[in-house]
């Protein structure tokens, strides 16, 4: 009688164990592939920072995502610039009031074209920044 139990418990954890290795997931919109840059990390007052390596924007839609992080609990304004590393130069730039955390998009980039993110802040420590494309 154990070993039937044993047995029967024993296939029940093995086929178990073998369809959960074989599951595929399935790809959403929510879940799609994406290239991240990131850098910035504990970035002091003043000092200027950038996220590595440059990325290119969206395949289609030619848009990249800022996410900045940055210490306090007060506003905290934060310059940013979109830089194109294959012309060398600032293409996109602004200031955002950042209270913990921030992102945003910035449309109409070049797609044949590679960017990084650069930021400097005057006021808060910056504890990290990503860019990021959703190809």
């Amino acid at each position: 009688m154990k070993s039937t139990k044993t047995g029967w418990i024993r296939r029940a954890l093995t086929s178990t164990a073998l369809a959960g290795a074989i599951t595929v997931p399935l790809a959403t919109p929510a879940h799609a592939a994406y290239d991240t840059a990131d850098g910035c990390y504990v970035s002091i007052p003043f000092v200027e920072c950038s996220t590595s390596p440059s990325i290119y924007p969206h395949s289609t839609q030619h848009w990249v995502l800022p996410r900045i992080w940055v210490y306090g609990t007060a506003l905290c304004p934060v310059d940013w610039w979109i830089y194109d590393t294959y012309d060398g130069k600032r293409v996109r730039s602004g200031t955002v009031a950042i209270n913990n955390y921030r992102s945003f998009t910035v449309y109409n980039l070049n797609a044949s074209h590679r960017y990084q993110l650069i930021l400097k802040s005057y006021t808060c420590t910056i504890l990290k920044a990503e860019l990021r494309n959703w190809t």
